[in-house]
């Protein structure tokens, strides 16, 4: 038996349109939960902390730069902006370990976003509509 490396060696495609991207995820994530709210609420504020903190930083900081805004230490506004900077980083290091197209990583916040709805729906349907569709078909629990 041998356990190699194969990232290189074949693709796939999950999902050919967000419709079914958006089916295919609410049927899993809450799954993979473990059926937990208390981990979908955590999930969920994670991802919006990580990814909108920064963001809200940025904004703040060139609002304090171009508003002359002398609340701030003068080092606070490049600190707020340089948050931004570091999420941005960040996100392009991920996607680029992973090849999924570090071009997009200012799109985080929206793909935060995305994926805070897809755990709601996910667990919103598991618990509440006993079930989810995918592909036609409808999984009860």
């Amino acid at each position: 038996m041998y356990l190699g490396y194969g990232q290189k060696l074949f693709g796939t495609r999950m999902y050919r349109d967000l419709a079914s991207f958006h089916e295919g995820w609410s049927k899993n994530l809450f799954l993979l939960m473990g059926r937990k709210w208390g981990r979908a609420i955590a999930a969920i504020s994670t991802s919006m902390l990580l990814a909108w903190i920064p963001l809200i930083a940025l904004i703040r900081g060139v609002h304090a730069l171009v508003a002359g805004d002398q609340s701030l230490p003068v080092w606070g506004p490049a600190t707020l902006i340089g948050s931004y900077f570091l999420m941005i980083i960040f996100q392009i290091t991920l996607r680029t370990i992973g090849n999924a197209y570090p071009a997009f990583s200012f799109l985080a916040p929206f793909g935060s976003m995305m994926t805070s709805w897809l755990v709601l729906r996910s667990a919103w349907l598991t618990t509440f509509k006993k079930g989810v569709s995918w592909k036609g078909r409808t999984y009860v629990d």
